[in-house]
């Protein structure tokens, strides 16, 4: 088969250069560009300079199929891009203009005849970027047409194991297959494995997946994530409206951090009653009911707090399942006894109750959405049947 058309991403911004902003665009775009059955042969940061976006727009189009810019549009004097692009294709104006649904600027679809130079403008800010390009991928198959490669993909989400335990023990197995690639991919909440059959028949790549996916199966099963989305919340969620139960949660570490993630998908009130969060010792016992005594005796922080916290909120509310979560996010507070990092949570349903003491590495953001996730995972898997 012929060898995927060759892409540039070009994000644009001074903001990029000088460090105050990270560039999630350019690896957002990567990952969609390179599932359309494109290469992406480059990627270049360009500060909000006319001539330097123009030439570099211009380099890019000498050598790839197409050239995606993201930034510099806008209404301010600092927003160069349309011009340096309308520059570099010797005026042209778009062939389409892609409406926002979440800002003012548009996407602007530039596609020259023959086959290198097409361009696509896209806005700087990430919710808008990623909510416009997959408005443009007809125009981008449509022009590109037999040029894209064929790419088939499969990804599982996992949660409670880092990559370094998880790769090498995946790694192998994948290796076994041949036309497979696997891709690690990390973040706070856990690791995606990316599956990847490049160049095949639907049929033979589907059949490739499959039967990566069972050879990885058992090795996987305990951190799987079972959502269609990966994502935990959607997991508990209807697991929870599956037995009927409804929760609430009890934060201190966290600061609310877990309700957040509970209502940030659609649905949630099917399942969550609401929270408290119990930042000082006299709000676990007010408004909790945490004896004094467990606090004097085993510390806020601490299983038998967590535990007390979680009953309490369910008592407080209503609910059928709590979470309880107490810890130390740092970078202050610490003891040689229980370090920064240390998260003690807890989770109640109908059939019982589990806490858990973990140690979560990293900065303080970084401490309270791994606790936050962890002490989710512990109530999906209780309420999923487990212990």
């Amino acid at each position: 088969m012929n060898t995927p058309a060759r892409s540039i991403i070009v994000t644009i911004g001074d903001e990029l250069l000088l460090g105050r902003t990270v560039d999630s665009n350019a690896a957002w775009l990567a990952d969609r560009l390179t599932v359309l059955g494109l290469s992406v042969a480059r990627i270049e940061t360009i500060g909000d300079d006319t001539e330097r976006i123009r030439d570099a727009v211009s380099r890019a189009r000498s050598d790839s199929a197409l050239v995606v810019t993201t930034g510099g549009l806008g209404p301010t004097d600092d927003d160069r891009t349309l011009d340096a692009v309308t520059a570099a294709l010797d005026g042209r104006t778009p062939d389409l203009e892609v409406d926002n649904p979440r800002g003012v600027e548009a996407a602007r679809w530039f596609a020259p005849e023959g086959e290198y130079g097409a361009v696509l403008v896209l806005p700087g800010p990430p919710r808008e970027m990623t909510a416009l390009f997959p408005k443009t991928e007809t125009a981008i198959r449509r022009a590109l047409e037999d040029r894209l490669g064929s790419v088939h993909t499969r990804t599982i989400a996992t949660t409670g194991i880092p990559e370094s335990r998880l790769a090498p023990r995946v790694q192998p197995l994948i290796d076994d297959l041949d036309g497979v690639a696997v891709a690690f991919l990390p973040d706070l909440q856990g690791v995606d494995l990316r599956l990847t059959v490049r160049d095949r028949p639907d049929g033979e790549a589907q059949t490739l997946l499959d039967s990566a996916e069972q050879s990885i199966s058992e090795v996987v099963r305990p951190y799987r994530v079972s959502a269609p989305s990966g994502d935990v919340v959607e997991a508990l969620t209807e697991a929870l409206v599956d037995r009927g139960w409804t929760v609430a949660v009890a934060e201190s570490c966290t600061g609310g951090g877990i309700g957040e993630r509970l209502t940030r998908r659609p649905g949630a009130s099917r399942a969550f009653l609401g929270g408290i969060i119990a930042y000082s010792n006299a709000i676990k016992r007010d408004l909790l009911g945490v004896p004094e005594d467990l606090i004097t005796e085993h510390g806020a922080v601490s299983e038998p707090v967590a535990k007390a916290m979680a009953e309490g909120v369910c008592a407080a509310v209503g609910a059928d399942c709590g979470i309880g979560i107490s810890g130390i996010a740092g970078p202050d507070g610490g003891s040689p006894g229980k370090p920064v990092g240390t998260v003690c949570f807890s989770a109640t349903t109908p059939d019982g109750a589990s806490v858990a003491t973990q140690g979560f590495r990293g900065d303080r953001d970084a401490v309270r959405r791994r606790s936050a996730q962890a002490a989710m995972v512990q109530l999906l898997r209780r309420v999923e049947g487990g212990s």
